[in-house]
């Protein structure tokens, strides 16, 4: 498909191919998807917590604690999966890192519309979700996908029109933070962002407060030497 035909497309067209997009992406991670083969590395280290959190106990000793997100993330489905056997709770860790890692195209597109033309958001999503990086890692359970999840999100939310969801941009950076701490990255330029922001705003709404009264001043002068 050319970008001239992809040019002609309508919004429901657009939500279609997405759809295709990901399916076709989630269809390529269970294809690979290594079953009933433990975790590893990096995901075995939040498994512990994530089974602690789901049984309603403490963190082991030893947990950093600018690192629990995924683990709190995967909590509350290992504690509604009834699952009894590690292997199955190691399988729900890797399968949400997968279906995170789909749903990811969502915020892209999005955020990259704001910029180009659909069909080169289309494309890029394309590129992004069947990215052998991409696919690699979210295979492994790791937090990586909900990470760069909420990132998509956080930077999508700052360039909606509407402003109620501009604060959303704010929490996604803040759980973002909570998963992997290089979240701080994107956290403190929002802040910033948001004080200079704000304090233009209540500076440009004093000075035209006061060029309003100063322009009423000599109508009262002059009402005052004409009695």
């Amino acid at each position: 498909m050319s970008l001239t035909q992809l040019s002609l497309i309508n919004q429901k067209q657009t939500i279609f191919i997405i759809l295709l997009i990901a399916i076709a992406g989630l269809l390529v991670r269970l294809f690979f998807y290594p079953y009933n083969i433990p975790v590893s590395g990096d995901a075995i280290d939040y498994f512990p917590y994530s089974i602690a959190l789901a049984r309603g106990d403490i963190f082991p000793d030893g947990y950093l604690i600018n690192k629990f997100g995924w683990s709190v993330f995967l909590s509350p489905f290992f504690a509604i999966s009834g699952a009894t056997e590690m292997i199955d709770f190691m399988n729900i860790q890797r399968m949400l890192s997968v279906i995170v890692s789909v749903a990811t195209i969502i915020p892209l597109y999005y955020f990259i519309k704001n910029f180009y033309r659909k069909e080169v958001a289309i494309i890029a999503v394309s590129l992004f979700i069947f990215s052998p990086k991409i696919i690699e890692n979210s295979l492994l359970g790791i937090s990586d996908p909900l990470f760069i999840f909420l990132i998509s999100c956080s930077i999508m939310f700052v360039f909606i029109r509407d402003s109620k969801y501009y604060y959303l941009s704010y929490i996604s950076a803040s759980f973002a933070f909570l998963v992997r701490p290089e979240g701080i990255l994107i956290l403190i330029p929002l802040i910033l962002f948001f004080f200079i922001n704000y304090s233009l705003y209540f500076l440009t709404k004093f000075i035209l407060i006061n060029d309003t009264q100063n322009s009423h001043k000599p109508s009262h002068k002059l009402i005052i030497n004409n009695q």
